[in-house]
């Protein structure tokens, strides 16, 4: 069962609110022994998260995430990207059921399974997410000033509509903007006018490289932007950086308003979303104005 896009938190007495987990979403199907974990493409997980497979949940089928903390405990999904290759921590938060010792309970109420999943995960290490009732604003004021990916609302007495984007469920996602500087694009592959416009942040070294900013665009938009900068051609105006793609570079005069989802550890956007441009000053669009610390210091 999938969320809904939904532009801002609420509050509903009808309604549950629970953390939006930064990880991958998983169903484990229990045997009673051992998990045999599936993504939401129904490919196996089980051999990636061998610690989570290994749990002897009772049998059933259960919805829920696959995660990692960062060290100072906040989900990451670049965390949970290096298990398997190094030694890290993962977790499993389950938040619902599709099925308990062979009987199907998807036409139960979201209140009904979450008290059924309560008694089964009791006496494992499985984690039960929190739900929130009623008060989705409260909760949401805490995810944006932790920084953290977003949440979701569930209608409670809604059932589990496997395979469907539901409107009994919405996720509210923890949007920011930034202002970036535009050092060129990256060539298409697909015929339109550019791929993805490469942006920065201007640096004690030079133009900080920060991401490509590849959606947001109708062809129009494109056409123009390609028109503007290839009569700004000029030579690479980044820092050196090895995950600089190859491009068409430019002087750096022009400064886009870019919403993202959260920053990665190595100082990148995740999630960017051009949303036009600004009359700003290139010298105001600094690291130290607009990078990963600004964002959290304003949020708080």
């Amino acid at each position: 069962m999938l969320a809904t896009p939904w532009p801002s938190p609420f509050d509903d007495p009808d309604w549950g609110f629970e953390l939006k987990w930064d990880g991958v979403r998983a169903l484990a199907y229990s045997d009673g022994t051992r998990l045999r974990l599936r993504s939401r493409n129904d490919n196996d997980l089980s051999g990636r998260y061998p610690s989570i497979a290994g749990l002897a949940l009772p049998p059933g089928v259960y919805d829920g995430e696959v995660i990692a903390v960062d060290q100072d405990g906040r989900p990451s999904f670049e965390q949970l990207a290096r298990a398997g290759r190094e030694e890290i921590d993962v977790q499993f938060v389950v938040f619902d059921v599709l099925e308990s010792d062979g009987v199907p309970v998807l036409d139960r109420t979201l209140i009904d399974r979450r008290q059924i999943l309560a008694g089964l995960i009791a006496a494992t290490p499985v984690t039960l997410n929190d739900l929130q009732i009623g008060e989705g604003l409260g909760l949401f004021s805490v995810i944006r000033d932790s920084g953290l990916e977003g949440m979701v609302a569930k209608k409670l007495e809604s059932g589990y509509e496997p395979g469907r984007r539901s409107g009994a469920w919405r996720k509210v996602l923890n949007l920011r903007t930034v202002r970036c500087v535009v050092g060129g694009y990256t060539r298409s592959e697909v015929g339109e006018a550019f791929s993805a416009l490469l942006v920065g942040l201007i640096s004690e070294t030079g133009l900080r490289y920060i991401g490509r900013v590849g959606s947001g665009f109708s062809n129009a938009d494109r056409q123009a932007i390609r028109a503007a900068i290839d009569e700004m051609v000029a030579p690479d105006p980044f820092s050196p950086d090895p995950d600089l793609p190859d491009g068409v570079f430019c002087a750096p005069h022009l400064v886009a308003h870019v919403q993202y989802r959260m920053w990665t550890a190595a100082g990148r956007l995740r999630g960017p979303v051009f949303k036009g441009f600004g009359s700003e000053p290139v010298e105001a669009i600094t690291w130290e104005a607009e990078g990963p610390d600004s964002s959290m210091s304003a949020s708080a």
